[in-house]
C-alpha cells in the first residue's frame, strides 16, 4: 500500500505512457541480430524439450566456439532464465515482438522503480518525476529495452535491490526476502552483472553509509543466502572460467573505459559531480555505480550493454540533482532535461555511430521505432526459407544464429561456431565485415570461403542489402536507427547442381 500510494502521481502516468511506446511498439519492426538470435533459438528449444539444448545434431548453437554446451549438448556458458522467459514470450506472440516482450516489459517496470528511488534519494516528487522522465528520454536504455537479453531485466533487479538495502540494514523481512530473491533473479539472469552489483553494493554500503555492527550482520547474512543460491549456478555455467587469458595490466585501461562508458550513456558527468553534495543516500548509490564501473574493467567483455544495468540508479542521481538544479531555476534544469535527450551528455567520451536530427539518438529512435529497420538477417534469412530446399547446407562467417531463427529448416554453420566447415556448402551468406580475427571466427570463415570460391561453381543471387557491421547491436558506438544509404552489401551465393 505505501508503495501505491508513493507511485499515484498523474505525471508518472504520463511518464509510463511514453515509456510504453518505446518499450512495446513495433517490436518486431527490427529482425534479430546475432546475440539476440542466440536467445531466441535456444528459446525454442527449451519449448521443445524443457531445456536450452545448444546442439541438436542439426543446428549447433554457439557464441564461443562450442566451449559453451556440456557434453550432453546443454548450454552452460550463460544462466538459462532469459531463454525461459523468451519461451513465455514465443508462446504467447511468436517472432521478433513474443522474444523481445518479457524484457521489454522489464525495461518499462525499471520506470516506476526509478521514481521510486528518486524519491528516496532526492526526498521530493519533483526528484522522483526526473529521475523516472530521465531514464524515459535515455536512448541507451531504450535501445536495451527492445532486446531479447537480459539486460533490462538486470537493470530491474539493480532499482528493486538499491531500494531493498537499507531494509535489510534494518532488519525489515520483507527487503530482506526482495534483496535475497532480486539477487538470485539476477545472477540467473546474467552472472557478470550480479556479481559485480552485489559486490559493488556491499562495498559502498560498509564505506559510506557506515552501518552499525548488527546491521552488518543483516546484510552479511543476506548476501551468504544469494552465494548459497548461486553457487550451484557459479559451477555449472563455469563463471570463473569465462576471464581466463585476461591481461591485469589492461584492468586500469579498460576500468576508465568503464567509467567513460558510464558517464556517457548511463550518469552524465555534471549530475554525478552533483550527487556528492546531495546526501548519504545519493552518494552511496554514485559509489554502487563507480565501484561497479571500475570493477567491470576487471571482466573478459566490457561493453555499454554491461553497465545499462545501472541505468535507473543513474536516472535516480540524475533526477535529484535536476531537482537540486530547479530549486535555483527551473528553465536551466528544464534545459538539462531536455539535453539528456542529446549526444550532449557523451560529448568527448564516446561517440554514437548515428546521432540522429538534432544530434538527439531520442529523436532517432522514435523513427525506428515507427518505421522499423530492413536488417540483413532477417532478410537473408527469408530469402533462404523461401528459397533453399529442407536441409540444405549454408555457410555464413556471421549471424549464423540469426540464420538458424529465419531459416530453420536449413543446416546453417558459421564463425560462432568454429570449425570445421563445409568443404562445399549448397549456400553462402557472406557479410562485408569482420567481427574478430581470432583463429576459427568469422575472418577465417570469410577466408575458407574465399578459398571455395577460387575453384568456382558458384552463383551470386539477386539479393541487395546495405550492411554495416553490428548495426542492430545496441551499442551506441554501432547501432544504426535508419538503412545507410550507401556501404557494401551481404553477399547470397549458391553452388551450382554437380559441382564440387
Amino acid at each position: 500500500m505505501r508503495v501505491a500510494r508513493s507511485l499515484a502521481d498523474p505525471l508518472l502516468a504520463a511518464i509510463l505512457l511514453l515509456g510504453a511506446f518505446f518499450c512495446f511498439w513495433n517490436l518486431d519492426g527490427r529482425g534479430l541480430w546475432q546475440d539476440e538470435a542466440v536467445t531466441a533459438v535456444l528459446a525454442r528449444r527449451t519449448l521443445a524439450l524443457g531445456v536450452p539444448l545448444a546442439d541438436d545434431g542439426v543446428n549447433p548453437v554457439s557464441t564461443e566456439l562450442g566451449r559453451d554446451r556440456a557434453a550432453d549438448g546443454v548450454w552452460n556458458w550463460s544462466p538459462w532464465l532469459p531463454f525461459y522467459l523468451c519461451a513465455a514470450g514465443l508462446r504467447a506472440v511468436g517472432g521478433e515482438a513474443g522474444a523481445r516482450l518479457p524484457f521489454a516489459l522489464a525495461a518499462w517496470l525499471c520506470l516506476p522503480a526509478a521514481y521510486l528511488l528518486g524519491l528516496r534519494v532526492g526526498g521530493s516528487r519533483r526528484s522522483a518525476r526526473f529521475s523516472a522522465l530521465a531514464l524515459a528520454l535515455s536512448a541507451p536504455f531504450l535501445l536495451h529495452a527492445r532486446q531479447a537479453r537480459g539486460y533490462s531485466l538486470a537493470a530491474l533487479c539493480c532499482a528493486v535491490l538499491a531500494l531493498s538495502v537499507e531494509g535489510v540494514l534494518e532488519d525489515d523481512r520483507r527487503d530482506f526476502f526482495l534483496f535475497v530473491f532480486f539477487s538470485a533473479v539476477m545472477f540467473y539472469t546474467n552472472d557478470l552483472v550480479a556479481l559485480v552489483y552485489v559486490f559493488s553494493s556491499f562495498l559502498s554500503v560498509m564505506t559510506i553509509r557506515r552501518p552499525s555492527r548488527s546491521a552488518q550482520l543483516r546484510l552479511t547474512a543476506a548476501v551468504a543466502v544469494v552465494a548459497a543460491a548461486c553457487l550451484p549456478g557459479i559451477f555449472y555455467f563455469r563463471v570463473f572460467e569465462h576471464g581466463a587469458g585476461l591481461s591485469v595490466l589492461s584492468a586500469p585501461v579498460r576500468a576508465v573505459r568503464s567509467l567513460s562508458y558510464l558517464f556517457a550513456f548511463i550518469l552524465p558527468w555534471p549530475a554525478a559531480l552533483a550527487a556528492g553534495s546531495l546526501g548519504v543516500r545519493a552518494r552511496r548509490l554514485l559509489w554502487s555505480c563507480l565501484i561497479y564501473a571500475a570493477v567491470l574493467g576487471l571482466s573478459p567483455w566490457l561493453f555499454s550493454r554491461y553497465l545499462i544495468a545501472l541505468a535507473p540508479l543513474g536516472a535516480a542521481l540524475t533526477g535529484a540533482a535536476l531537482d537540486a538544479l530547479a530549486a535555483r531555476s527551473r528553465l536551466l534544469a528544464a534545459s538539462c532535461l531536455a539535453a539528456l535527450a542529446t549526444t550532449l551528455p557523451s560529448a568527448g567520451l564516446i561517440r554514437w555511430a548515428e546521432s540522429g536530427p538534432l544530434h538527439s539518438p531520442f529523436f532517432a529512435l522514435t523513427t525506428e521505432v515507427l518505421k522499423g529497420y530492413p536488417s540483413c538477417g532477417r532478410a537473408a534469412g527469408e530469402f533462404l526459407a523461401a528459397r533453399a530446399a529442407p536441409g540444405a547446407i549454408v555457410l555464413t562467417n556471421y549471424d549464423d544464429a540469426v540464420l538458424q531463427f529465419y531459416a530453420p529448416a536449413q543446416r546453417t554453420r558459421g564463425g560462432e561456431q568454429g570449425p570445421p566447415w563445409p568443404a562445399d556448402p549448397d549456400w553462402m551468406v557472406l557479410h562485408p565485415y569482420e567481427i574478430s580475427r581470432d583463429s576459427g571466427r568469422d575472418f577465417d570463415v570469410l577466408n575458407f570461403a574465399r578459398a571455395r570460391l577460387a575453384r568456382g561453381g558458384y552463383a551470386v543471387q539477386p539479393f541487395v542489402c546495405r550492411d554495416p557491421v553490428l548495426a542492430g547491436a545496441p551499442e551506441p558506438e554501432t547501432h544504426l536507427f535508419a538503412a545507410p544509404s550507401a556501404g557494401s552489401s551481404t553477399v547470397i551465393l549458391r553452388r551450382a547442381p554437380g559441382s564440387r
